[in-house]
């Protein structure tokens, strides 16, 4: 049997054009891996947060971060930061 080098490649490379579909569809799964992840991460973490809220509540029952102090003049102070507050 005389195998040339038209017919091996022929053979060897036969499967390139379906990769594309394969790769599309590696893609897809990826994708939806990785936006259900976050999704749920951040759930997850809502719920600890909540709950160590909830367990050890600070003194007032405020929980302020501070991320950015904006603006700081005598009385008068603009800032951007999270604050968390139980319901009553």
């Amino acid at each position: 049997m005389n195998i040339n080098l038209a017919t091996y490649t022929d053979i060897t490379f036969n499967w390139i054009p379906d990769s594309g579909f394969i790769w599309q569809q590696v893609v897809k799964i990826a994708v939806a891996c990785v936006g259900a992840g976050s999704v749920g991460l951040s759930a997850i973490l809502t719920l600890f947060i909540g709950f160590s809220f909830i367990v050890y509540t600070p003194a007032g029952g405020i929980y302020k971060v501070n991320l950015w102090q904006w603006i700081q003049t005598g009385g008068f102070s603009a800032s951007i930061s999270f604050l968390l507050m139980p319901f009553h």
